[in-house]
């Protein structure tokens, strides 16, 4: 069993009612989530699966699911909901994709030949009417796909070793600060789950450290397709919730800042946000920071399993992404970033 998985297991034996996932409407305790998973998993064995899509709304059943296919050993392909149909059709091929656990209440990926219930309520199984042929993947525990600047996605390849690595690294990168184990109790899943960013930083890293994430849909966020924000719908979940932390992109963050300049505070409770996927100015940092909201830039690639370095409380430069994680090394040669310790297969 993997690090993350043994961590949950260990929580739910020790502190079985700490909340694990919260929703609108119920929480999971750390007990009953790693119930779930064992009884997902254990089916997923039985149906005999080497390799699944992953669709859905952010949702505990998305989680639990992810999950689930760790456990199992099951090659998992989380499909991006903002990814067009032709983006979408292109994964599945690429992919080898001939079943799809799909969460919640969306209609099917591609066209399905047929849906099997799972043991759990909200999760099934999709059988697709085009199969394909898969071919052996060893050692692959998830294929995360990105549509890069061509729009033409791109499949990375990642060890149960490399998500490990990148989880562990930013433990201790972002808790390394004397108070913060304290502070950051409570994260709020912004970005889509199927974002690899979300995934590892926002669902794992939480779930290793005995934390609650707080996963909601994105209309409840006031987020829409890849790029559509509602500001007000946003600010009036973050009250409700009061998280701690959370993830963003650049365009949420000037977002945010313009807010802020027009009177909208954001909660105290926020005490790390981390901003990605993009070059972030410094001014904007630097503006955001004037107005009390605790960002910190990072950088990082979907084939060294996303992050490589970010700053932090323990360590911080305005204009920079800041140190290496500890589980990688990095050298900038004529311009060009070059890493070694946690690359793609």
């Amino acid at each position: 069993m993997n690090k993350i998985l043994a961590a949950i297991e260990h929580i739910g034996y020790s502190k079985p009612e700490n909340v694990a996932l919260k929703t609108t409407d119920s929480e999971l305790g750390y007990a009953q989530l790693n119930t779930y998973i064992n009884q997902l998993s254990e089916w997923l064995l039985d149906q005999q699966i080497v390799r699944l899509g992953l669709w859905g709304e952010n949702s505990i059943e998305w989680i639990i699911a992810d999950l689930a296919a760790w456990k199992a050993g099951v090659t998992l392909v989380p499909l991006p909901r903002f990814f067009s149909a032709t983006q979408l059709q292109h994964l599945l091929r690429e992919a080898q994709v001939s079943q799809v656990l799909t969460c919640g209440d969306v209609g099917p990926v591609a066209d399905v030949m047929s849906r099997i219930n799972s043991p759990l309520r909200d999760i099934y199984l999709d059988n697709l009417s085009h199969p394909a042929k898969q071919s052996g993947m060893e050692d692959v525990a998830k294929i995360t796909f990105t549509s890069g600047t061509t729009g033409a996605p791109k499949g990375v390849c990642l060890s149960t070793s490399a998500i490990e690595s990148v989880t562990l690294a930013l433990a201790e990168r972002i808790y390394a600060a004397p108070d913060a184990a304290l502070t950051i109790q409570q994260h709020l899943t912004l970005l889509p789950l199927s974002t690899l960013l979300e995934n590892i930083a926002g669902v794992y890293l939480p779930l290793y450290l005995g934390k609650t994430i707080v996963v909601l849909p994105g209309a409840q966020l006031g987020l829409s397709g890849s790029s559509q924000l509602s500001l007000p719908q946003l600010l009036q979940t973050l009250h409700q919730y009061q998280p701690n932390s959370m993830i963003l992109l650049p365009q949420i963050l000037q977002g945010l800042v313009a807010a802020a300049q027009r009177g909208f505070a954001l909660p105290e409770s926020l005490k790390f946000i981390a901003v990605g996927g993009a070059k972030t100015p410094a001014s904007l940092i630097a503006q955001a920071r004037s107005f009390g909201i605790p960002v910190y830039e990072g950088y990082g690639l979907s084939e060294c399993a996303s992050v490589v370095s970010l700053n932090a409380p323990s360590g911080d430069k305005l204009g920079s992404v800041g140190k290496p994680l500890g589980h990688v090394q990095v050298r900038i040669q004529n311009g060009i970033i070059f890493t070694r310790g946690n690359s793609f297969n």
